[in-house]
């Protein structure tokens, strides 16, 4: 069963529905699979998931102009981590190169990320299913980051800082959906290896975000209990994010 977005869906950023559903594992529930854009009325890919045949996230492929790349993960076993994740890039010619190969490390509840292809390392803290930081370091350099989540009694996300130089708050979540694939108005973080991890940032998708003391809400689509899409905005051009689940 696949369920896709029509043109006839009607854009909400409230349900009608007033039973809450839960966004906790549910066996019956479909499986995300991929997003495309449409901009200017033309339509392309933009995401693609792809999941073993136990249903464990193993691949993901984002989608630019000019190629692709693609976000691999290789576990052991029934292992809940995998021990490597392998991002490469290809252009138009499917010509590849290997952009960064993390080596996975598990320590209590902290995840040792370290890239054999750069003086990259991660080191991401995390309770249960939730992140609770990421610490991102050059070790030749002495750079760091870190990125620090903050969540409520329900593990809804509400901030999310990066040092002195950013500092978001999000409310107005969702309860009544299963969660929006692309997070919502989650600020750009490294979703896509969280994702890998088998890692999120909140519990429900939240709606509104604010930062400098700008406030945006993120528009979304709905088809029963699922997120379908959203629409952003380049200036005045509309953009189109389509969800699809099988």
């Amino acid at each position: 069963m696949t369920l896709l977005l029509i043109a006839a869906l009607f854009i909400t950023a409230c349900s009608s529905d007033d039973e809450t559903v839960s966004t906790e594992e549910n066996n019956n529930a479909l499986q995300y699979t991929k997003t495309t854009i449409t901009i200017d009325e033309v339509t392309s890919d933009f995401q693609l998931y792809e999941y073993q045949n136990s249903g464990r996230l193993f691949k993901i492929t984002q989608y630019a102009d000019l190629g692709y790349s693609t976000s691999e993960a290789f576990f052991e076993g029934d292992n809940r981590f995998p021990y490597r994740i392998v991002r490469s890039e290809y252009n138009q010619n499917q010509e590849s190169i290997i952009r960064s190969d993390y080596f996975i490390e598990l320590a209590d509840n902290k995840l040792v990320l370290t890239d054999s292809q750069s003086p990259v390392v991660m080191e991401i803290l995390f309770t249960g299913k939730y992140i609770d930081s990421e610490l991102f370091s050059v070790t030749e350099t002495g750079f760091e980051r870190e990125t620090i989540f903050t969540r409520n009694s329900d593990n809804n996300l509400i901030n999310q800082t990066e040092g002195n130089e950013l500092d978001i708050t999000y409310s107005d979540f969702d309860t009544n959906h299963f969660k929006d694939p692309l997070g919502g108005a989650v600020s750009e973080t490294n979703h896509i290896l969280y994702a890998l991890l088998d890692l999120e940032e909140s519990k429900n998708t939240p709606l509104t975000s604010e930062a400098f003391g700008v406030s945006q809400t993120t528009e979304l689509i709905y088809d029963g209990d699922y997120v379908v899409g959203y629409i952003e905005y380049d200036g005045s051009t509309e953009i189109l994010l389509e969800h699809t689940y099988e």
